[in-house]
């Protein structure tokens, strides 16, 4: 064990842990994998292991072996090996995040900023801008928009082409972990798909939808810029369900509504 000569919950103590396994973490990479049947009847088949129950006649039965059955057949050094397998998971897209952007400093960004959601308000305008760059566009910010079938479904789009309302952007800035995880899984998209399903619900003109995920904290501008492009043509179906959704809410809160005085 190296001694590294620093005071605990220091500046320095914290720098330095970045990007590393600490004792705090050590659950999220040391704990046994819980292998799931499918695991333990891949390991079995890989080993020549029948998975299903055998008759007294030696005949196969329609029946599976239990997990229990599995686990003491397969060897068990084979058992650990899977167990110890890493995957990519919150607790390691926190270390890469750790070790391929720079620390944020919340300052940087304006003196009323002190979280990542508002880092992410204080940076729309320029990734709006790079947005704008990368795909050869002119947009502006938003304003708000209310729905021409009914006052009461809105929207306030980050993004908007002059005179075009054929073409809109949803602007997410998000912490570092958050970007290297959309980066590898396409989270951010699946997160905040309603919200993306909402532009074309209102918007009746609305074709196509550029999502951009942003950061200027990594180098690398794979993981700064995020882009997905969304047309309504593959959304078909879920705006109408999503319209469909509204209106029988906005029914009911009049409905409520009706029965008091204001």
């Amino acid at each position: 064990m190296k001694l590294i000569n620093i005071e605990q919950n220091t500046e320095e103590w914290l720098q330095a842990r970045e990007g590393k396994i600490t004792g705090s973490r050590a659950k999220l990479f040391s704990s046994r994998k819980a292998l799931k049947r499918e695991d333990l009847e891949q390991l079995a088949r890989k080993h020549g292991i029948e998975i299903q129950r055998r008759g007294v006649t030696g005949n196969l039965l329609k029946t599976l072996k239990s997990v229990a059955e599995l686990s003491e057949e397969i060897p068990q050094g084979e058992i650990i090996k899977a167990q110890t397998q890493a995957e990519l998971s919150t607790g390691v897209f926190e270390l890469i995040a750790e070790r391929l952007a720079k620390p944020v400093q919340f300052s940087d960004y304006g003196e009323e900023v002190r979280s990542w959601k508002d880092r992410g308000h204080a940076l729309e305008e320029i990734a709006l801008k790079e947005l704008s760059d990368r795909v050869g566009l002119n947009f502006t910010k938003g304003k708000f928009y209310l729905s021409d079938e009914d006052d009461n479904i809105a929207l306030s789009p980050d993004g908007i082409i002059e005179n075009d309302p054929t073409i809109m952007a949803e602007i997410k800035c998000l912490s570092s972990p958050k970007m290297v995880e959309n980066y590898y899984t396409g989270s951010a998209k699946d997160e905040y798909w309603p919200q993306i399903i909402h532009y074309f619900v209102v918007n009746e003109k609305l074709e196509t939808l550029y999502f951009f995920v942003y950061s200027d904290l990594f180098v690398s501008d794979t993981i700064n810029q995020q882009l997905k492009t969304i047309t309504r043509e593959e959304l078909t179906e879920e705006i109408e369900f999503a319209k469909a959704k509204i209106k029988a809410t906005l029914e009911l809160v009049e409905a409520e509504c009706e029965g008091f005085e204001f």
